[in-house]
Formats: structure tokens, C-alpha cells, sequence
């Protein structure tokens, strides 16, 4: 014999929590996809549209007023992208909210969460294709739609190690990631003033890796931390 909701007997909060479970779970899937699914992507088309890159006067190595890997919504495959960039986005939306949810109340832990959400409607945004040569003013407005959202990516994501450092640290489950969160955010406040420096995209090529291991190590740990009997509970406490 049953009843709406479940059988008789049946824990009143069994549905929800295992709700909150497939939650957490799609948010770590997201989590660890948006990252390598960008990464390959914009790869791949740089394969793809070399080029065309070219063309416009790209070099893999060599500094270039040629943004990578914003121009590559200029090609002929352009419009996969643009895909990229927003579908990027909406998964790093996902994992925000998975992670919030995860964590225990508190003005850091939202804090932290609001600024990869931030990131994320950033990299939306970037959806809007750039102009060829960022060496002068955007002069469309989707160029300056591009620009702006890009500096609000790189901004976001910045202030997200050091919000994270502060929220994770006080959760036993998170300690660890929390001091991770402070090695990417000095690696890339290195990053960021050794490219003032250094000519050449390898700075921001480090810079990328370094934004990306850090989603994915967060991903993954949030994925381990809703194992298939877990009760629903937040992951930090």
C-alpha cells in the first residue's frame, strides 16, 4: 500500500532529499563539463580556423592584437563559439548554484558563489563576438558588449579565489580547497602582473589553466561529497 509522495513508512523528506542529491550531482557535472567542453571546443576550432587566424594576424605564441579565443567567433565556424561561450556560461551558472546549496549559510559562502555566478553571466555575454584588433576601442556594440564582459570575466573570477579561500576555509569538508583557492588567486595576481611584462599570450594561456584546474578541483570535490547514499545534507558542514 502507498501513498502520494511514497509508500507508508517512507522518511516525509526521502523525495526532497534525494532531489537535493540529483541537484548537487547535476551541479558537479556541470562544474567539471563547462571547463573541458570550452577548452576543447576552442581548441578544436583553433585547429579548424588556423588559417583564418592567420589571416587576421593570430599567432599561437607571439604577441597579436588578435584576441584568443574571442576570434574565433569570427570565422567561418564562428557561430560554435559563440555556442561555447554560452553554453559555458550557463553550466558555471549551474555549478554556482549547486556549490551555494552545498555549503553552510553565510555571507562569504554567498558571496563567493555570487561572484562564479557572476563569472558565468560574464561568459554569456561574451557570446557577443569581439572586434578583430583589441589594440583600439570596440567600435560596435557588440564589441563593447564583449569587452566589458570579458573584463567583468577576468575581475569576477579573481576576487572569486579570494572569496572562496575565505568561505571554504571554514568548512571541514572544504578546508583544503580553501587553500587552493588562495594558491590560484596569487598565481594569478602573478599572472596578471608578469603579462605587463612578459609579450605574448603565455601569460594568459597560464592564467586559463590556472582558472580551469581550480573549477574542475572545486567540481570534483562537490561530486565526491554527494556520493549515491548521501542524505542530502550540505556538503560543508
Amino acid at each position: 500500500m502507498s501513498r502520494p509522495g511514497g509508500p507508508i513508512g517512507a522518511p516525509p523528506s526521502l523525495a526532497r532529499r534525494r532531489g537535493s542529491l540529483g541537484r548537487a550531482r547535476l551541479a558537479a557535472a556541470a562544474g567539471v563539463a563547462g571547463p573541458l567542453l570550452f577548452i576543447v571546443g576552442s581548441v578544436g576550432l583553433t585547429v579548424m580556423q588556423y588559417d583564418f587566424l592567420r589571416g587576421l594576424g593570430r599567432h599561437p605564441v607571439a604577441e597579436s592584437p588578435v584576441p584568443w579565443p574571442s576570434a574565433l567567433a569570427l570565422g567561418p565556424y564562428g557561430a560554435l563559439q559563440v555556442a561555447n561561450f554560452a553554453l559555458f556560461g550557463l553550466l558555471l551558472l549551474g555549478f554556482a548554484g549547486g556549490l551555494r546549496r552545498a555549503l553552510p549559510p553565510g555571507r562569504s559562502e554567498s558571496l563567493a558563489t555570487a561572484l562564479l555566478g557572476t563569472a558565468g553571466l560574464a561568459l554569456l555575454l561574451c557570446a557577443f563576438k569581439t572586434e578583430p584588433d583589441v589594440s583600439r576601442a570596440p567600435r560596435t556594440l557588440r564589441g563593447w558588449v564583449h569587452t566589458v564582459a570579458f573584463v567583468t570575466l577576468l575581475a569576477s573570477l579573481l576576487l572569486a579565489f579570494f572569496a572562496c579561500w575565505r568561505a571554504l576555509r571554514r568548512a571541514p569538508a572544504w578546508r583544503a580547497y580553501g587553500a587552493l583557492s588562495l594558491a590560484a588567486a596569487v598565481a594569478a595576481v602573478l599572472l596578471l602582473l608578469a603579462s605587463a611584462v612578459v609579450p605574448g599570450p603565455l601569460t594568459f594561456y597560464a592564467l586559463l589553466a590556472v582558472a580551469t584546474l581550480w573549477l574542475e578541483a572545486l567540481a570534483l570535490r562537490l561530486w565526491r561529497l554527494a556520493p549515491p547514499d548521501d542524505a542530502g545534507a550540505p556538503a560543508g558542514r
